[in-house]
């Protein structure tokens, strides 16, 4: 299964978690959770009573909110960027930049630059991160035409190919060629297929650019597919045109994802920020079910400081949990982090993600009482703990080569 990390063969002792606050499905309570070969063992006393075996590992969880592990459905792994030249291009993610944000299931999405970037290149990048620890998966697709696809189709790829989890497509964007209504249908009629075949995935994400078109073009394919809610709309807040597309779009049965980087305050002028784009969407009737959060991280250009050169970069990686953190303000952080657990869980059909659950994966954060990140657990495994990374990315650790004139280690 993707995501499994050195392939599935490594095993960890009984972990015991004791005295959190967990974030259950229907409610929060107090309560112990014991893990057990990567899934979520037993909770509560059941829990608690093994602490007497001898092989459990006990973490003190005491004052913290356990959590399910965030699950990001829209990321640049790769890296965006390229718009400036060549030499704009962005660097990939580390393990890090998610885990420490408490992200412990990506979805690489393809962008505008599918050469230097290619489906192949995010496969093995989506393998890599799970060696690494993390489960990831991928969207063929992207902006240009025909579309990137590792076996000759989307669907053929989702099919094979276990990490596929979807194809990705964009609409009224003037960046991309334009696809015909009939093509999305197709596409996303494939797709559907698919997801019933296989039992996963299945997914046709959409973004949605700013011509009007792109609202016309998705009204019409969701008369015409059995399935509209397998059909993801992001960047639901990229301007108050988009905004309030969506909710036309939602009352379709369509999906909505809204952009946690596209906001006034990172840099996006005319976006609507995040949390209120969902607040927004849910005061005009949008069913909180088809919410979903997703970063877009790692997409967006380095721009140009004033008086020449580049600004200092940002993975806008943490803006999940930081638009969390605004939406459990208003005193609901179930609600909130539903948007980033359950819902894309449900979402992408990712069956034991987004929960906790007798049975579950163990993919879980531990948040503080200002939602910062104490520890993260993928399949059990810690990634994260006390704040600081218990296992870091490969190529975190960089060695400065040495100056001409020093002498080297």
């Amino acid at each position: 299964m993707p995501g499994a990390p050195d392939g599935g063969s490594v095993s960890y002792p009984l972990t015991l978690i004791r005295g959190a606050r967990l974030v259950l499905p229907d409610r929060i309570e107090a309560g112990d959770l014991l893990i057990a070969d990567g899934r979520i063992a037993a909770l509560g006393d059941a829990a608690s009573a093994a602490a007497t075996l001898d092989l459990t590992d006990v973490h003190d969880a005491a004052g913290l909110t356990l959590s399910p592990g965030l699950i990001d459905a829209h990321v640049h792994f790769l890296g965006g960027g390229g718009g400036d030249g060549f030499g704009s291009r962005i660097p990939e993610l580390s393990l890090t930049d998610l885990t420490m944000n408490g992200i412990t299931t990506v979805v690489g999405a393809p962008g505008i630059d599918m050469v230097s970037r290619s489906a192949d290149g995010l496969l093995a990048k989506a393998r890599g991160l799970a060696e690494e620890g993390v489960t990831a998966f991928m969207y063929v697709g992207g902006f240009h035409r025909p579309l990137r696809t590792l076996t000759g189709s989307p669907w053929r790829d989702a099919y094979v190919v276990p990490e596929v989890i979807g194809a990705k497509v964009a609409v009224g964007e003037s960046r991309a060629p334009s696809i015909s209504d009939d093509e999305l249908v197709d596409l996303a009629r494939e797709l559907l297929w698919v997801g019933r075949a296989t039992g996963r995935g299945g997914v046709l994400h959409i973004h949605l650019g700013l011509e009007p078109e792109g609202k016309r073009q998705l009204l019409a394919i969701a008369s015409r597919i059995p399935d509209p809610a397998r059909v993801v709309v992001t960047h639901a807040n990229y301007s108050a045109d988009t905004l309030a597309a969506a909710i036309e779009l939602a009352s379709a049965g369509l999906r909505l994802d809204v952009t946690t980087m596209l906001a006034p305050a990172r840099g996006v002028e005319g976006a609507v920020p995040p949390a209120e784009a969902v607040r927004s969407l849910l005061d005009a009737g949008v069913d909180a079910s088809q919410l979903t959060m997703s970063t877009d991280g790692n997409g967006s250009a380095p721009k140009v400081a004033e008086g020449g050169g580049w600004e200092p970069y940002r993975t806008h990686m943490d803006s999940l949990l930081g638009e969390v953190r605004d939406l459990a303000g208003a005193g609901d952080p179930a609600a909130a982090l539903r948007l980033v657990t359950a819902n894309p869980a449900s979402a992408l059909r990712l069956e034991g993600k987004g929960r906790i659950a007798v049975g579950a994966d163990a993919d879980l954060i531990a948040l503080d009482a200002n939602l910062d990140v104490v520890h993260t657990y993928a399949r059990g495994r810690r990634l994260v703990e006390g704040g600081k990374p218990a296992v870091p990315g490969r190529f975190d650790n960089k060695v400065r080569p040495p100056e001409r004139g020093e002498e080297a280690d």
